[in-house]
C-alpha cells in the first residue's frame, strides 16, 4: 500500500487490534471463553469415540434393577450383597457414587415402634427376646459396615460422599457437628498437602459442609472420595472435574482419584496449594494436569455408555461369569431415569454420572490427559503476536482480494491446526482468539484499506480530471500503485505550443469571438492530446503545455506526445477551411519537444495545488517552441527525443544550435510524418538533398552544400529550412567562421 502504510494509520490500527487480542486473551472474558468452550465441543465431536480403558466397569442402579429389586435407595442389605458379589467376582478398586448419608432403620425398632399397634404384648415381648441377641446381625446399616471392615470384602472401597460448596447452601451446622463431619472423612484427606499461606484465603474450591456417609459406613470404609461436579454456568456441561476441594484447613481428594489411588495399592496423593491457586497435583509419579481451580480437564471417550454397564440386577442375581471383575475397578453409580443422576456433556446432552468419573480413572490410568502444557499457553500469545504483526505487514502490501483469501486460509489453518493438536497430543489450544484476531484484523484492514482506497480515488479523480483523459484516470484508479503524486524525478517528454503572431491574430476578433475560437481550438488540441496519454499541465492564453509520462509511467512517452503533435498539425489542417469561411485568419501552430529528465509533482500553496513540471529540460522544449520561428518549421525535437522515436518516424535533422541560456549544442530534428505514411516523391527527394547539404555544411564544403540546398527549394518550391540555410552559406562565403568553428548555430533570440 506504501506510504507508511498511509501515514501509519494501518500500522497503528493493527498494532492496536493486536494488542486488545492480547489483553482479551489474559483477561479471559466470559463471552469469548463461552465461545472458545463451544469450540471444544466440536472439536470432541469431529475426534469422534475413542477406545475405553476395559479396566474400567460401571455397575448400574439401573431401571431393570429398579423394577425388580424396588425403588431406591435399597437396604443397606442389599448393598452388602451388591458389594460382596462384586468384590467375590475379583473387582481390585470399588468406587460409590453414592452417598449413605442417613442411618437405615434397625428390623428390632420397626417391631418395637410398630408392634404394638398389630401384636399382643405377650407375643411382642417374646419375639424381642428371640431376636435381642442377633441386634447387630440384623442392623443393616451394621451389616454392611462388617462387609466394609472385612479384609477381602472392603479392601479398595471407596465411599462416595459431596461437599456443599456455595456457603448459602451449606446447612447451618455448630461447630461441633462439623467438626464431627471433618472427623468422618480425615482420613482420606492428601496425605501430602503443602500449603502457603491462609487456607482461607488460597484459590481454588470450598468446601462449606459436608454430607457424609453415617460414622458405622465411614469409619469402616478404606478411604472416601467427593464426587462433586461443577458444570459450566452458562451451558451446564461438565468438562471438567475438580480434584482438590479445601476444607477446614485441608485439601480432599475426589472419587475418582481416591478408586485410582486403591487400585494402584496407595501411592502417595500429594497437593500444592498457593495464593496463585493449585500448582500440581501429584499421584505417585504421575503430575495430574490441573488448572488454578484444581479442574482436571475430561477426555471424554465418547457418548454415554462407552463404557461396559452391567445391571445391578445381574450382579446380585450371579448371572455373570467368575472372572467378570477380575482386576477391574467397579464403580457402582445410578443411571435409572426415576433416580436421575445424568449430566450433559460435550458429546452427550444426558450422560450418566457414574459415567464422567469412570473417564476421569480412564484418564489418570492411561495418562492419556486432555490438557494445556504451557507451551501452548505461551505459543497462544506468541502467535497472537506474530499473527497480528505479520498480518498488518502483509495486508500492507496485498490488495483487498487477496487480504480476504488469506484471512480464509488462516481460518482454515486454525481450525485444522486446532483439531490437529486435539486430536493427536490431546492439547487445547485456544483457537477464538487468534481466530478473533485474524477475522477482526483482516476485516478493519480491509475495511481500511477500502476506505483509503476510496479517498484515493476521489483525490485522483479531483486531481486529474481537468488534466488527463477518463481513460487514463480509470486506469490509475485501478492502479494507484503506480501514481505518485509527491516531487520526484522522472525520465519524460515535454511539450509546448503556440499559436504564431496570435497577438495580431487576435486583434482581428472581438472578445467573444477570441474566447469562442480558443475554447474550440483548445479543446480539439486537448482531446488529441488525452487520446494519446498525455497530461495537460496548463494553458497560457493560446500556449499549450504537456508532458506524457506522468502520472503514469510510460516507456513511449516520446513516440505518444511525437504523435500527438503530428495530429494536432492534421487537425489544425483540417479545421483551416471551416475557420477561413468564418473570416479568421490563417492559423499556423508552433510546437516544441523535448525528452529528459524532469521534476513532477503537486506543486502550489496550501489552497490551491497543480500536478505539473518543472526543470532544465521542460525550458529546453519551451526554447525548441520559439527555435520554430528560425527555422519557418511548426514541429522540432531535440536530439534526446530524436533517440527515443529513431525509426518510428520520418523526420529531418536541421541544424546543430545553442539556444539562449544554453551552452551544450542541441540537435534540431523535424519531425515531418509516421513512418509508414506516404509522401510525395518530391519531398522524400528533397529532405534527401537537405541532408546531403547538411553534411556539406559541416564540413565546410560550401558549393557543395550551396547546391544540395537550391536543389531542395527548388524541387519543393518553398522550404524554409532549406533557405535560411542558404543566406547563412552565403555568408559564411563572404565572411568565414573561424578556425575553431564546431558546426553548431548560436541563436540570439529565445
Amino acid at each position: 500500500m506504501g506510504a507508511g502504510f498511509k501515514s501509519w494509520g494501518g500500522w497503528l490500527l493493527g498494532g492496536l487490534i493486536t494488542l486488545t487480542t492480547l489483553v482479551l486473551w489474559a483477561v479471559e472474558p466470559a463471552n469469548l471463553e463461552d465461545l472458545e468452550r463451544q469450540l471444544l465441543d466440536k472439536r470432541f465431536e469431529l475426534r469422534g469415540q475413542l477406545p475405553a480403558d476395559d479396566r474400567v466397569v460401571i455397575v448400574a442402579v439401573d431401571n431393570q434393577s429398579v423394577e425388580e429389586l424396588g425403588r431406591w435407595p435399597w437396604s443397606r442389605n442389599t448393598m452388602a450383597a451388591l458389594l460382596t458379589a462384586i468384590k467375590h467376582n475379583g473387582a481390585r478398586a470399588v468406587g460409590f457414587d453414592i452417598t449413605f448419608s442417613e442411618d437405615e432403620a434397625n428390623p428390632l425398632d420397626i417391631l418395637n415402634r410398630d408392634g404394638p399397634k398389630t401384636l399382643p404384648p405377650e407375643t411382642l415381648a417374646q419375639v424381642d427376646r428371640l431376636l435381642s441377641p442377633f441386634a447387630s446381625e440384623l442392623d443393616p446399616d451394621e451389616r454392611f459396615a462388617s462387609v466394609l471392615a472385612d479384609k477381602v470384602l472392603g479392601d479398595g472401597v471407596v465411599l462416595g460422599y459431596f461437599f456443599y460448596a456455595l456457603e448459602k447452601q451449606a446447612p447451618d451446622f455448630d461447630e461441633a457437628t462439623l467438626k464431627k463431619q471433618l472427623d468422618l472423612i480425615v482420613d482420606s484427606a492428601y496425605s501430602v498437602a503443602r500449603l502457603k499461606g491462609n487456607p482461607e484465603e488460597l484459590l481454588g474450591y470450598k468446601g462449606y459442609a459436608v454430607e457424609a456417609n453415617i460414622p458405622v459406613l465411614s469409619e469402616s470404609a478404606s478411604s472416601a472420595g467427593y464426587f462433586n461436579f461443577f458444570p459450566d454456568n452458562v451451558d451446564g456441561k461438565v468438562r471438567e472435574v475438580p480434584l482438590v476441594i479445601r476444607y477446614r484447613q485441608q485439601c480432599f481428594p475426589n472419587l475418582a482419584l481416591q478408586t485410582v489411588r486403591e487400585y494402584l495399592d496407595w501411592p502417595s496423593l500429594e497437593v500444592s496449594v498457593d495464593k496463585a491457586g493449585v500448582r500440581s497435583v501429584r499421584l505417585g509419579p504421575t503430575v495430574l494436569p490441573v488448572d488454578p481451580l484444581g479442574r482436571l480437564l475430561i477426555n471424554y471417550r465418547g457418548k454415554g455408555k462407552t463404557f461396559r454397564h452391567i445391571s445391578a440386577r445381574d450382579v446380585l442375581a450371579g448371572d455373570l461369569p467368575a472372572d467378570t471383575f477380575q482386576n477391574k475397578i467397579v464403580l457402582i453409580g445410578i443411571t435409572a431415569d426415576a433416580v436421575y443422576d445424568m449430566r450433559s456433556t460435550p458429546l452427550d446432552p444426558v450422560f450418566p454420572g457414574v459415567e464422567v468419573h469412570a473417564n476421569v480413572i480412564d484418564n489418570i490410568l492411561g495418562k492419556d490427559f486432555f490438557q494445556r502444557p504451557d507451551m501452548v499457553e505461551n505459543g497462544e500469545w506468541v502467535l497472537l503476536l506474530a499473527l497480528g504483526l505479520g498480518l498488518t505487514v502483509l495486508f500492507a502490501r496485498i490488495p483487498p482480494m487477496a487480504q480476504g483469501a488469506v484471512t480464509v486460509l488462516l481460518v482454515g489453518v486454525l481450525l485444522s491446526g486446532g483439531q490437529w493438536l486435539f486430536n493427536s497430543h490431546g492439547w487445547w489450544f485456544k483457537e477464538v482468539y487468534p481466530l478473533f484476531l485474524v477475522v477482526f484484523l483482516g476485516a478493519s484492514l480491509i475495511l481500511f484499506r477500502y476506505i483509503l482506497d476510496s479517498q484515493e480515488k476521489r483525490f485522483i479523480r479531483s486531481t486529474f480530471e481537468r488534466y488527463l483523459s477518463p481513460s487514463v484516470i480509470k486506469e490509475i484508479v485501478a492502479r494507484p500503485g503506480l501514481l505518485e503524486l509527491g516531487g520526484e524525478e522522472r525520465v519524460m517528454t515535454a511539450f509546448f505550443s503556440d499559436i504564431q503572431s496570435f497577438s495580431t491574430f487576435s486583434e482581428t476578433m472581438s472578445p467573444k469571438e477570441l474566447v469562442a475560437f480558443l475554447n474550440e481550438y483548445l479543446t480539439g488540441m486537448t482531446n488529441i492530446i488525452l487520446e494519446e496519454g498525455g497530461t495537460v499541465d496548463k494553458f497560457e492564453g493560446d500556449a499549450i503545455i504537456a508532458f506524457f509520462g506522468a502520472p503514469l509511467p510510460m516507456q513511449d512517452h516520446a513516440v505518444r506526445c511525437c504523435r500527438a503533435a503530428l495530429k494536432m498539425q492534421r487537425y489544425l489542417r483540417e479545421q483551416e477551411p471551416t475557420w477561413r469561411e468564418r473570416g479568421l485568419p490563417p492559423t499556423y501552430t508552433r510546437m516544441g519537444i523535448n525528452t529528459g529528465t524532469m521534476v513532477v509533482g503537486n506543486m502550489g500553496s496550501q489552497h490551491r495545488m497543480d500536478y505539473t513540471m518543472m526543470g532544465d529540460n521542460v525550458n529546453l522544449a519551451s526554447r525548441l517552441e520559439g527555435v520554430n520561428k528560425a527555422y519557418g518549421t511548426r514541429l522540432l525535437i531535440s536530439h534526446y527525443t530524436f533517440q527515443e522515436i529513431k525509426g518510428q518516424f520520418i523526420v529531418r535533422e536541421l541544424d546543430s544550435v545553442r539556444v539562449v541560456g544554453k551552452n551544450e549544442p542541441v540537435i534540431l530534428f523535424e519531425v515531418v510524418a509516421e513512418k509508414g505514411e506516404v509522401l510525395p516523391p518530391e519531398t522524400m527527394q528533397a529532405l534527401d538533398l537537405y541532408s546531403r547539404g547538411l553534411s556539406a555544411y559541416r564540413k565546410q564544403r560550401w558549393n557543395d552544400a550551396l547546391d544540395a540546398f537550391r536543389k531542395a527549394l527548388s524541387i519543393t518550391g518553398d522550404d524554409p529550412p532549406s533557405r535560411i540555410m542558404l543566406e547563412r552559406l552565403r555568408q559564411f562565403q563572404n565572411h568565414p567562421p573561424p578556425p575553431d568553428w564546431d558546426g553548431v548555430h548560436n541563436l540570439t533570440q529565445k
